[in-house]
């Protein structure tokens, strides 16, 4: 079951396409500063009376009353970085993260309790739990893009980290939670992601570099990691030859491969 009532049809009618240079109000409300005061280990609300979060080392359980049940995931550290990118996470953290947040809401030994999921201190970590909260209250939870991102763009300082390229130079450009909710907010209306339908064992398969290190967007979609032959060394240790994909694409009914990185193969082969 869903928490929130009638939430899924409000917000139904409050979504829409937002195009790259959309500068909606509530966005500009967000970047004139919030008035609730960031503090490690104080508790916020995600949605009141059943879901919070706060930010600790510290084991807090015994500082709050006992309808306050704090937990802790280690899903928003279950990120492979390449330089100086930290996230977001993958769809199978998303998709386990929101299992849990589900199982657990629903569960019986935590009925009339109030859970807060207590997240790391590290910036980039804690910025990952602030995605994946949002994640869940816009997958589970039918929020909008901007309401759910809403519990975590009200502080008078700035706790969550933009998401920057997978490179060790100065990024030129940065995404926000916001911006990669919105982009799961379209992927899941174009049917693209749903957690119904969702093959976790499947992606997690085909993402393994010895399995092609692949994902299938849609039907018409597949990315794959840019094969590498034997001529360029090392490099062959992070991506396999190209006839090391030959039987997969054809499983997959692979018509024609769009090559956007340099090249690292024959392409005769």
């Amino acid at each position: 079951e869903r928490l929130g009532g009638d939430r899924e049809k409000r917000s139904e009618e409050k979504r829409s396409d937002h195009s790259d240079d959309a500068d909606s109000d509530w966005e500009a409300t967000q970047r004139s500063g919030g008035n609730v005061v960031w503090e490690i280990g104080a508790v916020y609300p995600v949605f009141e009376d059943r879901l919070y979060f706060c930010c600790s080392e510290r084991n807090l359980q015994n500082k709050f009353p006992e309808d306050y049940f704090f937990f802790k995931s280690e899903l928003a550290a279950e990120y492979r970085s390449f330089y100086k990118d930290f996230g977001p996470v993958k769809l199978s953290v998303v998709y386990r993260f929101c299992g849990l947040l589900h199982k657990m809401l629903n569960a019986k030994r935590f009925r009339g309790k109030k859970l807060v999921l207590q997240m790391q201190e590290m910036p980039e970590i804690r910025t990952n739990a602030a995605f994946l909260l949002a994640s869940f209250l816009l997958l589970q939870q039918r929020f909008t893009p901007e309401d759910a991102v809403a519990p975590f763009a009200s502080f008078n300082i700035e706790p969550f980290m933009q998401y920057r390229d997978a490179t060790f130079l100065r990024p030129d450009f940065t995404v926000s939670i916001l911006d990669c909710i919105r982009g799961l907010d379209r992927a899941h209306r174009l049917g693209w992601f749903k957690l119904d339908t969702f093959d976790v064992d499947d992606y997690e398969f085909h993402e393994e570099h010895e399995n092609g290190n692949l994902h299938r967007i849609s039907d018409k979609f597949i990315a794959f990691n840019g094969p590498v032959d034997g001529t360029y060394g090392k490099a062959e240790e992070f991506a396999l030859p190209p006839d090391s994909y030959v039987d997969v694409f054809l499983q997959m009914n692979v018509t024609a491969v769009i090559r956007l990185n340099e090249p690292m193969y024959s392409t005769e082969v």
